[in-house]
């Protein structure tokens, strides 16, 4: 299952300190973005290493979602979709799949996030190597705020204010509980509730895991955004960009 020793002893310390985090849950919200959907779904089996449950929450999609993962269900046993009757929203799908999950490490993204190989890895090892590390943001939306030809050294990876997007984000269950997870309000984007979290986290005390931590270079992309001038000049500082555009021309 794992490529080298160091993966293996990664995720065994991660075993240690996150006893129930295996499998980890992922949480995908999605409606009716199912090309996108397809991609993303396809990169993390692709992509992950450490066992994992996916689960996808459809907001009502009329454009074949449903129908489409009814089909790929019986292909990926680790994966269930949850069609609600009320359109829950990325914050509060993320509140149920938080609630209702027995692991202590839960993983969320956009529909349309696409996870480089060896996403999960890097996560872990920045939870691994900060302790008060309560969340890892791993995708390319904020690289606006970075140089270019950013550094990989691990203590460059940390971010200690708090940032607008959550899009692809690894969490620690306990963190999220404890800042409350995302309080709803109907007349705000899931921006907010990103900015207003990450405010919440950076307040919790220093004895918790109360930082966001980013992955440099990032270990997921922005597919929605990908084809325009300004996101091409962006992601073609990192080697996901060139990946991504080769296998979908």
């Amino acid at each position: 299952m794992y490529k080298t020793n160091e993966e293996r002893n990664l995720i065994d310390s991660f075993k240690k300190d996150f006893p129930l985090s295996l499998p980890m849950n992922i949480c995908i919200n999605t409606f009716n973005r199912l090309e996108y959907l397809k991609k993303c779904i396809a990169s993390i089996v692709a992509g992950t290493t450490i066992p994992y449950f996916l689960t996808v929450i459809d907001d009502g999609s009329t454009d074949g979602t449903v129908e489409w993962l009814r089909e790929k269900q019986k292909l990926i046993p680790q994966m269930a979709s949850l069609h609600p009757k009320v359109k829950l929203g990325s914050a509060n799908s993320l509140n149920y799949v938080v609630a209702s999950t027995q692991s202590s490490v839960v993983t969320f993204a956009n529909d349309d996030m696409w996870f480089h190989k060896g996403w999960d890895i890097a996560c872990i090892r920045i939870m691994l190597e900060y302790n008060d590390c309560g969340a890892v943001s791993f995708y390319d939306y904020t690289a606006l705020k970075l140089k270019q030809g950013v550094s990989t050294k691990l203590s460059d990876s940390v971010i200690k204010t708090p940032v607008t997007g959550l899009g692809a984000t690894m969490i620690v269950k306990d963190t999220f509980n404890d800042v409350g997870g995302f309080k709803l309000r109907l007349d705000k984007t899931m921006g907010y509730f990103a900015t207003k979290f990450c405010q919440e986290m950076h307040k919790l005390p220093k004895t918790t895991r109360n930082q966001l931590y980013q992955t440099l270079p990032h270990m997921a992309l922005h597919m929605d955004g990908v084809n325009s001038k300004l996101n091409e000049r962006v992601y073609s500082t990192k080697s996901g960009y060139e990946q991504y555009r080769k296998e979908h021309k």
